[in-house]
């Protein structure tokens, strides 16, 4: 009747699974944006999960740089960090074990993880915007560049909000302001600039607001002769006068050409050479006399402006059989 007691351990008796852990159809997934030197949102893995026998493991080996699942945790953690920046999107593998060994893998998709945005910031006062505007009168180049500190070598500017005056470009490479307006606008336009680092998120572009102050109609281009009245005095008949330049002016530079014509034709002809050069032989007079050229300036077949100019003749000695003041 000797005996002998042995106390044998009984591990955990588990209650029957139909099978092992399984995700959901959806399964894990990153919310929001991911940037570089910027920690995640946690994400809580068991909400995926049903099934399994136990306490479910979770791992994963191919999470990139800087995110974890660490030993015993059932969240992916961490700030991504140690990588070349912008990443393309990618996969990782999340791997679900439960007490008896049974497992299940869901592929979650690695959205571009972007480069941390550069420390840019703007002036108070951003320099080079017009005081006016006006119809077809071009802007100065504004560089919205000497009014930003710290431009990433890889900026990207835009127009976050309103709309520039029409005609009015900005150059999203260089921050360069150009263009000439085209439509008149009687109200200020508000305008947010916007400047961020290329590969970077939306989200952390640095922006500044801007006011344009209201365009004004174009001004009426005016043509005017810059010759005066008289072309001569006291100019001997029978010889040579000239060739004189008569000179004139578009106030907005338009392109334009003379036209010149004797009042006196038959007595007093008159010669144009390279459109503006007049030139006569005027007539040999008995009594001194005035003649007139009446020049127009033309754009196209519109005249723009007139001036009459005035030659005065002297009297001739002798004079040979005048005949209506007109020596022979």
């Amino acid at each position: 009747a000797n005996t002998d007691t042995f106390t044998m351990t009984i591990p955990t008796i588990y209650a029957a699974a139909a099978s092992g852990p399984s995700w959901d159809a959806t399964g894990p997934s990153v919310s929001g944006t991911l940037t570089e030197n910027t920690a995640i949102t946690s994400i809580y893995l068991p909400t995926y999960v049903t099934g399994g026998v136990g306490t479910l493991v979770y791992s994963s080996s191919d999470l990139p740089a800087g995110l974890e699942i660490t030993a015993g945790a059932t969240s992916i953690t961490g700030t991504p960090t140690g990588g070349t920046y912008p990443t393309a999107a990618t996969t990782a593998d999340i791997v679900v074990t439960d007490g008896m060994a049974n497992t299940d893998t869901f592929t979650m998709t690695i959205p571009t993880i972007y480069a941390a945005a550069a420390n840019v910031s703007w002036d108070a006062t951003v320099t080079g915007i017009p005081t006016s505007l006006q119809v077809s009168t071009p802007i100065a180049t504004v560089q919205l560049s000497n009014s930003v500190n710290d431009i990433p070598a890889t900026a990207i500017w835009s127009v976050a909000t309103g709309t520039l005056p029409s005609g009015i470009n900005l150059n999203t490479s260089t921050g360069d302001l150009t263009g000439t307006p085209i439509t008149d606008y009687a109200f200020e336009t508000y305008v947010t600039f916007a400047v961020q680092e290329s590969g970077v998120p939306a989200n952390s572009a640095t922006s500044t607001s801007i006011t344009f102050p209201v365009v004004d109609a174009a001004a009426t281009e005016t043509f005017t002769f810059d010759t005066g009245t008289s072309l001569g005095t006291d100019v001997a008949g029978g010889v040579i006068f000239g060739p004189t330049t008569i000179l004139a002016t578009a106030s907005q530079g338009t392109a334009f050409t003379y036209l010149f014509t004797s009042n006196d034709p038959t007595n007093f002809a008159i010669t144009v050479t390279n459109d503006n050069e007049v030139s006569s032989i005027p007539p040999r007079l008995l009594i001194a006399a005035s003649f007139t050229i009446e020049g127009e300036i033309k754009v196209g077949a519109i005249t723009k402006g007139t001036r009459t100019f005035t030659i005065q003749i002297s009297a001739s000695t002798p004079c040979l059989s005048p005949v209506a003041n007109i020596c022979s």
